[in-house]
Order: C-alpha cells, then sequence, then structure tokens
C-alpha cells in the first residue's frame, strides 16, 4: 500500500478472500492511509464492474468513474486506491480491471 496516493480522505482498498474485516490503518507522511477490505458482488461473473480506473505504469490504480449502476456504487469513492484484489496485487489499471472482471464475488 506505501505505493498507493489516496484522495484527500485517504482510501486504499484491499479485495481479499481471506479476510473480512477492515485492516489496521497506517500512517504516511503527507496521508493517512486506511486500508479496509470489501465485500462487492456481482449480479454474475460477466457483469461489467462499471468502474473507471487510472493508474501510472503498473501502481495500484485509483478510481476516477463510478457507473451510477455499478455492483460498487456506494462501496468505493472517487479517487479510492485499489491495492489488490482476492489477494492478488492491483499492478495498473488494465491489469485490476481484469482482475475484478475475472470474479464473480470481489472480496
Amino acid at each position: 500500500a506505501d505505493m498507493c496516493k489516496p484522495n484527500a480522505a485517504g482510501s486504499c482498498y484491499a479485495f481479499d478472500d481471506a479476510a473480512s474485516t477492515p485492516t489496521a490503518a497506517a500512517d504516511s507522511v503527507q496521508h493517512r492511509i486506511t486500508e479496509m477490505v470489501l465485500t462487492i458482488n456481482k449480479p454474475s461473473k460477466s457483469h461489467p464492474i462499471g468502474l473507471v480506473l487510472t493508474s501510472s505504469g503498473r501502481d495500484p490504480p485509483i478510481v476516477t468513474e463510478i457507473d451510477t449502476e455499478s455492483p460498487a456504487q456506494g462501496t468505493l469513492k472517487l479517487g479510492d486506491c485499489i491495492v489488490s484484489v482476492n489477494g492478488d496485487p492491483a499492478e495498473g489499471a488494465q491489469g485490476t480491471k481484469g482482475l475484478l472482471m475475472s470474479s464473480k464475488k470481489l472480496l
């Protein structure tokens, strides 16, 4: 999570099958980064996640748009940083979007 550059609220998210509660918060020099584990249920594996992610290279991506019909609506916020999906590191916007699409239940 040290590569994550969160929004002003300082939210970084790890979606992980193995955990069901938020992890401890960590302080950084510029931001207070709160890592949380969230669950997002998609109606089906092929259902779109409805997010636009932006990253610099292979850095963990930032949420830049959320579709109003997205299963993530109300869970993620604009500017949130995703650091992992089901235990796999979030590396770049495209790679992370692939991880998000490959699972029905995102933890």
